[in-house]
C-alpha cells in the first residue's frame, strides 16, 4: 500500500454572478462580485470578500473566513464581518446603515446552526428629495414605483439607530426533499430561536417554524416529474424581551416595549406571497394627503389593476407586524417541449402551477387577541335569543 499526502494551497478564483434572496423582513435580487482564496494552510479554509448591489439600491460589503472540521463536534465555523446599506425607501420608506461581526457554527450532517451576532444599526427615515437620488441608479419598474415622498409620519418617529447583540439557534427536524430549489418528493420541517438582549438595546426573543411537503402523483413527463402536490406553511413571531420579563414578574401589561423597524415581519410578493404586492400586507401608513385621497378614491373600483406607480403609492408606508403567517398550496404539470423549443430554452424545462396562498401580519398579541374574540363568539352562541329586529349585511 502506499499512501501519498497532498496539500494543494492557495486556490485563488473569483466570480460573478445574480442572486435572488428572501428573508423575515424583505426580499431582493442583485449582482455580486465575489473574489476568494481556498485551502490558505491546507486544511480546507477559504477566505472571500464579497460585494453586492440589488435592484432596490441596496449594497453590502463583507468578508469571510471558513474554517470546516473544528472541534468539539467536528462542525462548520464561518466568521463573517458586514458593512453596507439595506434600502427599504420604496415599501416602508426608510433605509437602514448596518455594520455586524457574525459567527456561525453549523454541525457537520447541517441540522444544527448556532449564530452569535452582534450589529451597529441606524434606521434612517427617507425625505422627499433622496426618493429622487435613489431612484435615478434604479431599473425602470423599480423608479416608477418611487415618486417623490416623504416618510410617514409613524416612520420617522419609529426609526431610530440600535445595538443588536443576540444568539440564535436553527434546528432543522427533517430535511428529505429530492431538491432544494425545485423539491417533487420529500419533507421540511425547521425551527428556530433568537434571544436579542443585553449590552444592545434591540432586545427581544424570535420564534419561527416552516414546514413543507410535496409530493409526485403518477409517472414522470419529458424527463420530469409529473403531477406535484405542495403544502407550505411558516409561522414566526418576535416579542420584546423587556415584556416577557415583566409578564414573568407580574408587573404592568399595558406597559408599552417596542420592536425597531428592522426587526419587524414584512410580508407580501413574489417571494414570500404570490399575488400581493411586495411587502403589501399588514397596517400601512400614510406617506402624504395625498396618499389617503388616493386611497379612498381608487379602493374598490380598478380592483387592483391600475398603474404599477399608482397601486404601490395607495399603499404607502408598510409598518410591519410583530407575528406572521403563511401557507402556499400548490399543483404544478411539466409543460411538454418539442426537440427545437428545448435547444432554444438552452435545456430549461417548464411547469405550469396552479395554486393557492394567503398569510397575515399582526402584533405580538395577535395570536392571543384571536383566541380571546372565538372565546366571545362562543359566548354570544351560547347566550339565550332576544328580540331584535331583522338586519341584512351585504358587501363585496
Amino acid at each position: 500500500n502506499v499512501i501519498v499526502n497532498v496539500k494543494e494551497k492557495g486556490i485563488p478564483f473569483l466570480t460573478a454572478s445574480s442572486f435572488v434572496k428572501t428573508g423575515s423582513s424583505s426580499s431582493d435580487a442583485g449582482f455580486e462580485l465575489e473574489a476568494a482564496l481556498r485551502n490558505v494552510t491546507g486544511h480546507g479554509e477559504i477566505f472571500k470578500a464579497v460585494t453586492n448591489k440589488t435592484q432596490t439600491g441596496s449594497r453590502e460589503f463583507n468578508s469571510t473566513l471558513f474554517v470546516p472540521h473544528v472541534t468539539p463536534w467536528n462542525g462548520n465555523l464561518q466568521v463573517t464581518a458586514k458593512s453596507g446599506e439595506d434600502n427599504q425607501a420604496i415599501f416602508t420608506s426608510f433605509r437602514q446603515q448596518i455594520n455586524s461581526l457574525v459567527c456561525d457554527y453549523t454541525s457537520r450532517d447541517n441540522r444544527h446552526k448556532l449564530t452569535a451576532e452582534y450589529s451597529l444599526r441606524d434606521e434612517i427615515p427617507v425625505m422627499a428629495s433622496e426618493f429622487s437620488d435613489h431612484a435615478v441608479n434604479m431599473p425602470a419598474m423599480i423608479r416608477a414605483m418611487s415618486p417623490s415622498r416623504t416618510a410617514s409620519i409613524p416612520t420617522i418617529l419609529s426609526a431610530a439607530a440600535s445595538v443588536k447583540t443576540s444568539l440564535k439557534y436553527a434546528w432543522t427536524v427533517i430535511d428529505d426533499r429530492d431538491s432544494a430549489s425545485s423539491p417533487s418528493q420529500g419533507s421540511l420541517l425547521q425551527t428556530s430561536l433568537e434571544v436579542a438582549a443585553k449590552p444592545g438595546n434591540a432586545q427581544f426573543v424570535r420564534s419561527e417554524v416552516t414546514s413543507q411537503f410535496h409530493r409526485t402523483w403518477g409517472p414522470s413527463l419529458d424527463g420530469q416529474p409529473g403531477l406535484v402536490s405542495s403544502f407550505c406553511g411558516s409561522l414566526g413571531l418576535v416579542y420584546p424581551l423587556q415584556r416577557l420579563l415583566s409578564a414573568s414578574q407580574g408587573a404592568n401589561a399595558s406597559t408599552s416595549y417596542r420592536t425597531y423597524l428592522s426587526d419587524k415581519y414584512q410580508l407580501g410578493g413574489p417571494l414570500s406571497l404570490r399575488g400581493f404586492e411586495v411587502s403589501g400586507i399588514g397596517a400601512r401608513a400614510f406617506r402624504s394627503e395625498a396618499d389617503a385621497t388616493s386611497t379612498g378614491s381608487s379602493s374598490g373600483s380598478s380592483g387592483g389593476l391600475g398603474s404599477i406607480s399608482s397601486r404601490v403609492v395607495d399603499l404607502g408606508d408598510s409598518m410591519g407586524g410583530d407575528s406572521r403567517s403563511s401557507f402556499l398550496a400548490a399543483l404544478s404539470v411539466p409543460i411538454p417541449l418539442t426537440s427545437g423549443a428545448k435547444s432554444a430554452s438552452g435545456g430549461a424545462q417548464l411547469r405550469a402551477f396552479v395554486f393557492v396562498n394567503g398569510g397575515s401580519l399582526g402584533n405580538s398579541s395577535y395570536w392571543k387577541l384571536s383566541s380571546v374574540a372565538l372565546a366571545n363568539s362562543r359566548r354570544l352562541s351560547e347566550a339565550p335569543p332576544t328580540a331584535q329586529p331583522a338586519v341584512s349585511l351585504q358587501g363585496r
